[in-house]
């Protein structure tokens, strides 16, 4: 691989360094860093929800859902982000779910199609309209279902005693 005329060589080069330039979007998996800042509200969860246990009158149970529903939204807008991020370590978007008509939509328009296939794959529906192209990409879905696996039984359980608790205390 020399710096001849070989205009194949040449290309390789250009795109190495294009590959390299995109090293620079790293920073942005650095300030997902900051979403630490969300365990701090995780840490005085049990402050603010005996504050809104007194006003609202909820049980434990449904504190329970709630905060396990809104736990489920922030994990799926985490992975729907990091779905689109790693579509972009590709030249254009080459070979990864996004290329085709995805490319002409708008941002909004790709996160929303980015966090339905996080929905779909992590409830375990998993349609298969959108899936990974790239080697990356197919890591991701897998490393994706299994969580979504585990999630998904983990939460079952969370639910099923929930209900158990409350037909009890109702009896």
């Amino acid at each position: 691989m020399g710096f001849g005329n070989d205009s194949s060589g040449s290309q390789e080069n250009i795109n190495d360094l294009v590959r390299l330039a995109k090293i620079g979007r790293l920073y942005k998996l650095i300030k997902l860093t900051k979403l630490l800042r969300v365990l701090k509200i995780v840490k005085e969860r049990s402050k603010l929800l005996k504050y809104v246990r007194e006003v609202v009158k909820l049980g434990f149970g449904f504190e329970r859902l709630v905060f396990m529903t809104i736990i489920f939204l922030l994990v799926t807008h985490i992975i729907a982000c990091l779905w689109v991020f790693f579509a972009s370590f590709t030249d254009e978007y080459k070979g990864t779910w996004m290329e085709g008509d995805f490319l002409e939509r708008s941002a909004n328009d790709k996160y929303l199609i980015s966090f339905y296939f996080t929905v779909t794959t992590i409830t375990t529906v998993g349609y298969g309209d959108i899936s990974g192209s790239t080697n990356l990409e197919k890591i991701f879905c897998v490393v994706l279902m299994i969580f979504g696996v585990v999630a998904f039984g983990l939460v079952s359980g969370a639910l099923t005693n929930i209900l158990q608790n409350y037909d009890v205390s109702n009896a």
